[in-house]
């Protein structure tokens, strides 16, 4: 089990230096804020859900979520239909002519989910999302999967940006930062595999 101290005192060792003890920590949470923008499967969540409220179009998303899609769940059957997302200009010319009903579309704008129609009763909506995944909350909180699956990736980077801004050694930064696409890539085909159907789906005209 790989937690953020045991990855720190790895980083120290690779690099050579037991006096960067806070520049580690630095590099280590910048690797992690940098990967938590790029989609992987240990960041995505079908798990996010909130009811619409009669005669409100707008809702707080979560700010640590990003929002591909989203749809609707049927309180009855739990067959969700998919509420379309689409531009926040044609969102805008649609409000032009109110209108009050069971949403179909949405529209995700300045972090929040913006719905067409207005709802006119109470929908629960689940959100499929790509996620800001936090950091470790601790040194040694268990199962964060920056530490775990993702546990190359951050290592790498970290050291990259330790030979590149604060050791000063570009050479051994390019070696690092080729370990970290590897790293990267493996991850993504992981990722890839983990959540493709297999299958070919029509477009719909």
């Amino acid at each position: 089990m790989t937690t953020l101290a045991v990855m720190k005192a790895r980083i120290a060792d690779e690099v050579m230096r037991d006096d960067l003890t806070s520049q580690i920590a630095t590099a280590i949470s910048d690797a992690i804020k940098f990967y938590q923008k790029k989609r992987f499967y240990l960041n995505e969540k079908d798990e996010i859900t909130f009811s619409t409220v009669a005669s409100q179009s707008e809702y707080g998303a979560a700010a640590n979520s990003l929002i591909p899609y989203l749809y609707k769940i049927d309180w009855m059957t739990e067959n969700g239909d998919f509420v379309r997302q689409i531009s926040n200009e044609m969102y805008r010319d649609l409000m032009e002519t109110p209108s009050s009903g069971e949403p179909y579309h949405y529209v995700y704008f300045q972090q929040k989910i913006r719905l067409y129609p207005t709802p006119s009763a109470v929908y629960e909506i689940r959100i499929q999302a790509h996620y800001k995944l936090a950091e470790p909350a601790s040194d040694d909180e268990a199962d964060n999967p920056w530490m775990t699956d993702a546990e190359e990736l951050i290592r790498h980077r970290a050291k990259m940006l330790l030979w590149r801004d604060i050791i000063l050694d570009p050479e051994k930064a390019t070696i690092c930062a080729g370990a970290e696409m590897a790293a990267f890539d493996s991850l993504k085909a992981i990722s890839g595999t983990m959540t493709g159907t297999g299958m070919l789906v029509p477009t719909v005209f």
